[in-house]
């Protein structure tokens, strides 16, 4: 009886400590560690429209992949959404993002978002690339760009929608001038003859051209229009609360288009 009643005991004393570690635990919860939290996420807004090497909207570039690599060697993620790209400034300035790439300087969105910046300009070695714009004109036509004016134009020339550069150099032309949603529609009203000039970055009028069957009706001049250095701009806030971040990932992806060429969109991220 004694042993039997030892057992009980020793059983009963198990059992209450169990209890109490279960109550324990349910009062302090074990702190999560650290190398659990969840990374934290930089919000990047890319244009529904094409701009090759450095953006697609239906899949990564190398340019996008390397600046995932390079996020993700400070530990954060990386999120790609494809909006229009007046959109995307303006949703960026809403702090509905946090980035957007790529954005060329122009005077409107110096002071709007922030850029790589040395002795108060954007600083050129931190640049994703250039983007060539071009002119194009149905071959015939009269409408030329000699790389300082335009001549012959009729009705205003065509851009794409949100490319600011391109309008103010336009206003600075004193040129008329109109812009569209996509690549595809600017490309139809050159040939219904409702312009008889567009702009357009190079590679993607290229591959509209193409993708129309265009390519023998349409010529490209061979005067650019402009050619400006492109970048990953963020908002000021976003710059503030993460400088560290910011700078790095700037001098980890600079000239990343030299790397990626125009190899084309990728199957999808890394």
């Amino acid at each position: 009886m004694y042993k039997g009643f030892t057992l009980i005991s020793a059983r009963s004393t198990w059992q209450q400590n169990l209890l109490l570690l279960a109550g324990l635990l349910f009062v302090f919860p074990p702190a999560v560690s650290a190398n659990n939290a969840p990374s934290p996420v930089l919000r990047v807004c890319i244009a529904d429209q094409d701009v090759p090497p450095f953006s697609y909207a239906h899949s990564e570039s190398q340019v996008q992949q390397a600046l995932r690599a390079a996020a993700r060697r400070h530990g954060w993620q990386v999120d790609y959404r494809v909006r229009p790209w007046l959109r995307c400034q303006v949703e960026l300035s809403a702090g509905k993002f946090d980035a957007l790439i790529p954005i060329a300087p122009a005077e409107h969105n110096l002071q709007a978002f922030v850029f790589p910046m040395r002795d108060g300009k954007p600083d050129p070695s931190r640049a994703l690339g250039a983007v060539r714009a071009v002119a194009a004109r149905q071959v015939g036509s009269g409408a030329n760009w000699d790389g300082q004016q335009f001549s012959g134009v009729q009705g205003p020339v065509i851009y794409l929608q949100g490319m600011q550069a391109l309008s103010e150099q336009f206003t600075h032309a004193g040129v008329a001038a109109a812009s569209t949603r996509t690549s595809v529609d600017m490309v139809r009203m050159l040939l219904a003859g409702r312009t008889n000039l567009v702009v357009d970055v190079e590679p993607r009028l290229r591959r509209t051209l193409e993708a129309a069957g265009a390519s023998e009706r349409v010529q490209i001049l061979p005067q650019v229009v402009l050619e400006r250095d492109v970048y990953l701009a963020v908002s000021p806030p976003f710059y503030r609360q993460h400088k560290g971040f910011v700078e790095g990932i700037w001098r980890e992806t600079a000239g990343a288009d030299m790397q990626a060429g125009d190899a084309g969109p990728l199957a999808g991220p890394e």
